[in-house]
């Protein structure tokens, strides 16, 4: 699956593994896997599967990559 972002540019994180983060989204983010970004970089495309997580009705979720499926998924 390939999300294209005309317009809107994503923020990114690099997050070793066994290392995690906190975010304060206010809408709705997608969280997904990627090798080749630099600091500074605009995504404007995703290749591959997305965890999309909606903020608007709820303001704490909390996910982890599971292994087993290749994948971030909700605890």
């Amino acid at each position: 699956m390939v999300w294209n972002y005309d317009g809107k540019p994503i923020n990114a994180v690099q997050i070793m593994a066994h290392e995690s983060a906190a975010f304060t989204p206010k809408e709705t983010i997608r969280v997904f896997m990627e090798a080749d970004v630099d600091d500074g970089m605009v995504i404007i495309r995703i290749k591959g599967q997305a965890l999309v997580l909606d903020f608007t009705d709820q303001s704490d979720i909390t996910i982890k990559y599971d292994t087993s499926v290749g994948a971030f998924v909700r605890v």
